[in-house]
């Protein structure tokens, strides 16, 4: 336990150690006061728009008695953050950097036909980083193992062919519509 302790402070040391100093004062800069509970958005009468996009990696298992279908999926998710822009200049010339999830506000997407209960809790990780440009734009994918139920018919011909077709339904669990879009950028997967 000591040891664990000691090496992850000894790993943030190292890290921060390695940042340029003004690197380390945008850092200070953007997260004081910055809280990650709060859609950021200005203008609070803005819907948060979130564009998504979920890349099959590859077809892990198909339970056709189950009904489920495990992937490993990239999900590749963007959106604007009012809160987190600032001038390159006074950065000498940074325009971007990266950061843990839990440092800022992320979008609260669950797989709605998820057959593990546990989702969201894959996106709670603070690896892999999400990328922030000056300009508010933030990058973040994710790659996550997706187990979800799935309508497999047994007197379809597609299931006599061994040919699966499974819906992935992602959204927003605390946001209604008006508040967060969530805007798929892709429409089928196919592997």
């Amino acid at each position: 336990m000591i040891f664990n302790v000691f090496s992850v402070l000894i790993t943030i040391f190292v890290n921060l150690s390695n940042c340029h100093p003004s690197q380390l004062k945008l850092y200070d800069e953007l997260l004081k006061g910055y809280n990650p509970l709060v859609i950021p958005m200005v203008n609070n009468s803005d819907v948060q728009r979130i564009l998504m996009k979920a890349g099959l990696r590859k077809v892990i298992e198909v339970n056709e008695k189950q009904g489920t279908l495990t992937t490993l999926l990239w999900l590749d998710l963007s959106w604007d953050d009012d809160y987190l822009i600032w001038d390159p200049e006074l950065y000498d010339g940074l325009s971007r950097v990266e950061l843990p999830p839990s440092k800022i506000w992320t979008p609260d997407i669950v797989l709605f036909n998820d057959a593990t209960g546990s989702f969201s809790d894959s996106l709670v990780k603070d690896n892999p980083l999400l990328v922030v440009t000056n300009e508010g734009h933030v990058r973040w994918i994710p790659p996550i193992v997706v187990k979800s139920l799935c309508d497999f018919d047994p007197s379809s011909s597609e299931y006599l062919q061994q040919i699966f077709s499974c819906d992935l339904k992602f959204g927003s669990w605390v946001y209604n519509a008006g508040q967060l879009d969530i805007i798929n950028t892709i429409n089928l997967v196919s592997h």
